[in-house]
């Protein structure tokens, strides 16, 4: 019968709202007013601005890119790049640390954010900048400050960074380029010029200046097969200086390079089923020897003509200033502010002192009804207490 009596279930509980009706709208209305006042006078407003961007394809056709896309011959697609690591290159260097510092700075973000530590303003205004790509292959960067101008200033002054930061690697990576084939280029040609003059050498001592039509068909399949070996090796060599020795790319072509050297060695040995071709090692000791001078002379010629255009076009790519970034939609001042929410805000406040007041009332009705006999000599001696002083 007790156990009935201390029972609160939900009629109980909408009763104590009726009884203590005018006290819960007075305390709604209070909370809702003074938590809508802290916010206004005490929590900055926020404001967001967005830009849309997409990539240029002038930064698809530049140094490296341009070559493996002239490569018709590589397996497995080697030619073919994934262009999806365009918007996690942009992140990287959106989210940059220099990237970062050099906006605080520009925008004396220390002030807004009340802070004196550069880590802890680059981990805020890390916060408030938001890059999600588009399924059109865009770029929306969103930026928040605590004016619409500024948010819309800071959002444009990113792409230009990120704009001339793109520049600046590609012009960097091209210089890099150029240093390299540069080096590969007086090397051929050196190479060229002493195979040219150990051929015309032999001509003039040996006299023997063409073969019989079946080795010729010899020399020339074999010097072809070997500056096809020659080319994809400095391919191999290129692409292991600029992409790395890891990656899948340079694995293939490792293993395409792998092919033609066993090729090669096959129509060395006589176990090509060719009936036009000849074993080298049959061939007579001019022959053999006109046939080294030839093909020497035909592989560095064939290595000329491929690293030319690579050097002239990182020769060029280094002079470019070109912009990489196609700006769609430039930031404006946003005309109302994004954060905070001052009603709902406003509304959660109230509702949830709202929720405990009606949790104290229940438990204080709780207490008032429970019969256990410490509840009930506390409440005593509370009252002597209250009633002796």
């Amino acid at each position: 019968m007790n156990n009935e009596q201390n029972r609160i279930d939900i009629l109980d509980i909408l009763l104590f709202i009726a009884q203590w009706k005018k006290f819960l709208i007075f305390q709604f209305i209070g909370v809702f007013i003074l938590s809508y006042i802290v916010i206004y006078f005490f929590i900055t407003p926020q404001y967001d601005a967005t830009t849309l961007i997409i990539p240029s394809k002038q930064d698809q056709v530049t140094g490296f890119g341009s070559f493996l896309k002239n490569l018709s011959g590589l397996p497995l697609g080697l030619s073919s790049f994934s262009q999806s690591s365009d918007v996690e290159r942009y992140k990287t260097i959106i989210y940059s640390r220099t990237n970062l510092d050099r906006i605080i700075k520009q925008f004396d973000l220390l002030k807004d954010y009340n802070l004196s530590s550069m880590e802890k303003a680059e981990k805020e205004l890390k916060e408030n900048i938001w890059v999600e790509d588009t399924k059109d292959d865009a770029l929306t960067i969103k930026v928040r400050a605590n004016s619409p101008n500024k948010a819309a200033q800071m959002a444009n002054f990113i792409v230009e960074q990120l704009n001339q930061t793109v520049i600046d690697l590609n012009i960097r990576k091209s210089r890099e380029n150029k240093v390299f084939l540069g080096d590969r280029y007086e090397e051929i040609k050196i190479n060229l010029k002493n195979a040219e003059d150990s051929l015309k050498h032999f001509q003039k001592s040996s006299n023997l200046f063409e073969l019989e039509n079946q080795s010729k068909a010899t020399i020339e399949e074999y010097s072809k097969l070997e500056a096809e070996l020659a080319r994809k090796q400095i391919e191999l060599t290129v692409m292991k200086q600029i992409l790395g020795n890891d990656v899948p790319e340079v694995r293939n072509q490792e293993i395409a390079v792998k092919e033609f050297k066993d090729k090669i060695d096959k129509i060395k040995a006589g176990k090509e089923n060719n009936p036009i071709l000849i074993p080298i090692k049959s061939l007579p000791d001019k022959g053999v020897k006109y046939l080294r001078y030839l093909r020497d002379v035909k592989i560095y010629t064939t290595m000329l003509e491929y690293i030319i255009p690579l050097y002239e076009q990182a020769k060029f790519d280094e002079q470019k200033q070109i912009p990489i970034i196609q700006i769609i939609d430039y930031a404006v001042a946003p005309e109302k502010k994004s954060y905070p929410f001052r009603v709902l805000f406003s509304l959660i406040i109230t509702f949830s002192s709202i929720f405990i007041v009606i949790l104290l009332i229940i438990l204080r009705e709780k207490i008032r009804r429970s019969k256990n006999p410490k509840l009930i000599q506390i409440k005593e001696e509370l009252y002597l207490s209250k009633k002796k002083q």
